[in-house]
């Protein structure tokens, strides 16, 4: 019984080792995916320096990507004038009630 498992499992192991067949198989679709994964990064990288180059070539369209980029930073600056507007008039409201507390308690 003992030398009949060990027989099968014998057969097991032959089985699952491969082929030198096998072998070149499984490295050739490897080798073909790494090929497929290699044109897609350079197809990918192509096309970023295409559009980069068009970016930079295209004076209009530079121009109204600086435009914008000004019109978004006066927005902000914009804001940050309203919000330190907005705690003056705070601080000055404290400063206005508190003289007037002052001036009703004294008289």
């Amino acid at each position: 019984m003992l030398a009949a498992e060990d027989g099968q499992l014998r057969r097991e192991v032959v089985d699952l080792q491969e082929t030198p067949e096998q072998m070149r198989e499984r490295m050739a679709r490897r080798v073909a995916e790494l090929k497929e994964e290699k044109e897609r990064r350079r197809v990918a990288e192509v096309n970023n320096k295409l559009e980069k180059r068009f970016e930079q070539n295209a004076d209009e369209l530079r121009k109204v990507d600086q435009d914008l980029k000004e019109l978004k930073l006066a927005y902000e600056r914009n804001m940050q004038l309203v919000e330190k507007q907005g705690i003056m008039q705070n601080q000055y409201e404290c400063k206005y009630n508190d003289m007037q507390n002052r001036c009703c308690s004294l008289s």
